[in-house]
């Protein structure tokens, strides 16, 4: 297995309205084709306590541990405000990072996934733009594609001067 880039990403999502961090039986999964910049993150959260009195002893503690995902994106024209909506829901989704290459692929799905942050940008002689970061519940890696999904991608974009 080689290293797997930005270029080999494609970022899909689907809604958990069955169960918190449960993925729902044969789900139709939403894809944003064009993905500018994916970064994936899980963080271990520890925590450096320190000591009291006369001797300054630290230790490493557990904390609290960070899944999630960043996304930058141009909006696609298909469906503008379908990622975008989520950031309202109180549902929470099934974030999936695929990675694919003719001979191998990876795919990193993000469970029990809430928006903390949306941005959308536009700018004269530039495409609709959205940033958007998810935090999970939980990550799961070196997972087939799941039996009975569907995967649907969204293509073009909106130019500067369809915004209205």
């Amino acid at each position: 297995m080689g290293i797997f880039g930005g270029w080999d990403a494609k970022f899909y999502y689907v809604l958990e309205a069955e169960a918190y961090g449960v993925t729902p039986s044969n789900p139709a999964f939403l894809g944003v084709e064009n993905v500018e910049n994916i970064e994936p993150f899980a963080e271990a959260g520890t925590i450096k306590v320190r000591g009291l009195g006369s001797r300054d002893v630290t230790r490493i503690a557990k904390g609290l541990k960070q899944v999630g995902v960043s996304v930058d994106y141009a909006v696609p024209a298909t469906d503008i405000f379908s990622l975008m909506q989520t950031a309202i829901t109180v549902f929470p989704h099934t974030c999936e990072v695929v990675y694919e290459r003719p001979d191998n692929s990876l795919i990193l799905r993000f469970l029990g996934c809430k928006m903390n942050r949306l941005e959308v940008s536009c700018s004269i002689e530039d495409v609709l733009k959205a940033s958007a970061e998810f935090f999970g519940q939980k990550l799961v890696t070196d997972q087939p594609k799941i039996e009975g999904a569907t995967y649907t991608d969204f293509l073009d974009v909106v130019a500067w001067h369809e915004c209205k």
